[in-house]
């Protein structure tokens, strides 16, 4: 997904180099918070299933 966010932006993007940077860091968060909400949810159903 970067990979091609980053060709898309480079090809038809403007020419702001700045503009790659801040989409990149705006992916990344959105990657970490899934892969957070995801690790919460698996914790709290293996806390469920050693407490039966």
């Amino acid at each position: 997904m970067l990979i091609l966010t980053g060709t898309a932006l480079a090809l038809y993007g403007p020419p702001i180099f700045s503009l790659g940077g801040w989409l990149t860091g705006l992916i990344l968060i959105i990657f970490a918070c899934i892969g957070r909400s995801i690790a919460l949810r698996e914790e709290k159903r293996d806390e469920y299933n050693v407490s039966i």
